[in-house]
């Protein structure tokens, strides 16, 4: 009995053989014929891919750019991903490239894959664009040709590349170059993929893998896109890579955000983080924080308003040119009633971008407050841990930023001395 598989095999052979020998081809031409149809295919598709990616981010500026934040833009960002991260996908990023993540002198340097997430959210993605095109603009209407740089941009450049679709299709688009910049080479891999997909290379000046807090421009920028921060204004390198940028811009030069306050509150936690969410109805990207919550909070002082005059003051004082925690606020604790103890110490933040577009608490992944469940004011831990900060009722705090490492607030007990002079214990 002879075995199916050879009898497959041969009428399969000679129909293969009949088919080449009309296309008077070898079967080694053959084979470079069907992978050059392969490679034409994949082309095609991911060029239609971004085709269809310039389209909707050119739909989504217009959105932006024509009315206030709403409900539209959550939606269309959420709308546009599938297809953006498909060209993601396209670049063919090594996944070892794709998912390195790790810490260096500036704070926590997180991965391409989860750098891909910040263009969902839409009140930080609103805000930046046109923040970003109203500074554009402003700055071009004479003709001034506009350099920005983008320092730690990650893989899209969340707060350019939509923008660009929008240049792409306009006119009259203002003359402007943008620098990428970002430590990770798979999000230079992928941006540059998608730059050149998409066709917007001409607005590119250099795209350059490298650590920011070392690159150097060989000329002054008009302005720089900077948002590398997570909530309460920790983990990553803000701070740095704003004193470094703050030395590379024009006399007139802007930073975007132009502001950040951050500053410290207690709160009973149950209340700030659950029963609040529990009753509250519509978006929480649209909606400011329940009154009832914030009443119950005991706003305790600020700890930081940056903008560009305190960046270069801080950059022209000696003492802070190092490594060393920068002084910030100073409260003092006030008497807690014990009928609501424990309280918990909250770092909270809102975000200017630009005059009139504002990230308020909770409106953004970055400025959710951020507990900080080792300050202890009023009560010792039943399992204390190292790095447990005791405080009671009265107690004066000096926070501190450390800006080294992993970045964050760090309040530090301030004892007074029979003379009056002050210092710092950590508790």
């Amino acid at each position: 009995m002879s075995r199916p598989l050879n009898v497959g095999t041969s009428a399969t052979s000679a129909t293969r053989s009949t088919v080449i020998s009309q296309l008077g081809m070898s079967i080694g031409e053959f084979k470079e014929h069907i992978r050059n149809q392969i490679a034409t295919s994949t082309a095609q598709s991911v060029a239609q891919l971004g085709e269809s990616v310039l389209e909707d981010l050119n739909q989504l500026v217009h959105l932006i750019l024509q009315q206030d934040f709403s409900l539209a833009v959550e939606e269309k960002l959420a709308a546009i991903f599938p297809t953006l991260y498909k060209l993601y996908v396209a670049a063919d990023v090594p996944r070892n490239m794709r998912t390195r993540r790790f810490i260096n002198k500036g704070g926590l340097v997180i991965s391409p894959d989860h750098c891909v997430n910040t263009i969902k959210d839409a009140k930080r993605v609103y805000c930046f664009i046109k923040g970003l095109h109203q500074q554009i603009v402003y700055m071009a209407r004479d003709g001034h040709p506009v350099r920005i740089a983008y320092p730690a941009c990650g893989p899209f450049a969340p707060f350019v590349l939509p923008l660009l679709a929008y240049y792409s299709a306009i006119r009259d688009s203002p003359t402007c170059t943008f620098t990428f910049i970002d430590i990770q080479p798979g999000a230079v891999h992928a941006l540059k993929f998608l730059l050149t997909t998409m066709g917007m290379s001409r607005f590119v000046e250099d795209t350059v893998c490298v650590d920011a807090l070392e690159y150097t421009p060989t000329q002054p920028f008009d302005i720089v896109v900077l948002e590398a921060m997570q909530h309460g204004f920790s983990r990553e390198a803000h701070l740095q890579l704003a004193m470094r940028f703050a030395r590379h811009l024009t006399p007139d030069g802007v930073l975007l955000p132009k502001k950040i306050i951050v500053g410290a509150s207690l709160v009973n936690a149950q209340t700030e983080f659950v029963d609040q969410w529990h009753s509250e109805t519509g978006n929480r990207f649209l909606h400011a924080q329940p009154t009832s919550a914030r009443a119950q909070r005991l706003f305790l002082g600020q700890l930081l308003a940056l903008d560009i005059e305190q960046i270069r003051r801080w950059n022209k004082a000696t003492d802070y040119a190092g490594d060393e925690p920068i002084p910030c606020g100073k409260i003092t604790l006030p008497t807690l009633p014990a009928s609501q103890r424990p309280y918990t110490l909250i770092i909270h933040s809102t975000v200017s971008v630009c005059d009139g577009l504002d990230i308020a608490e909770y409106e953004s992944g970055i400025t959710h407050p951020l507990p900080d469940p080792q300050v202890c004011i009023d009560y010792q831990p039943n399992s204390p841990e190292p790095g447990d900060f005791i405080a009671h009722s009265g107690d004066v705090l000096q926070f501190y930023y450390c800006h080294v490492g992993i970045p964050g607030f760090l309040p530090v007990k301030v004892i007074t001395s029979e003379s009056g002079c002050e210092s710092g214990v950590a508790s």
